[in-house]
């Protein structure tokens, strides 16, 4: 195999984690706010940091999916204004 055709194999596989990631990340997002939702006080403060870590790393792979794969960033913006819903509900609920 050529050098390009590794690199495309790596890409797509890349691509691939980043998908898996992108989307555990959101299901994470969706399970914090209904967390907060219903949560005690006392837990407010502990989903809030979570969600923050979570929030980061979505940025972050959104990022990276945006700037190698070009013909993904409609979906990455569409995906990040649902990462960002979730952070401004939990946030708003657990200040």
């Amino acid at each position: 195999a050529g050098r390009g055709e590794l690199r495309e194999e790596a890409l797509r596989h890349m691509k691939r984690l980043i998908d898996l990631h992108l989307d555990r990340s959101v299901q994470e997002l969706a399970r914090l706010k209904d967390e907060a939702e219903r949560g005690l006080p006392e837990h407010l403060p502990v989903i809030r940091g979570d969600a923050e870590r979570v929030v980061r790393l979505c940025r972050s792979l959104f990022h990276y999916l945006r700037d190698w794969f070009p013909d993904k960033k409609e979906q990455a913006e569409r995906d990040l204004k649902i990462v960002n819903y979730f952070w401004e509900r939990i946030a708003r609920l657990a200040k």
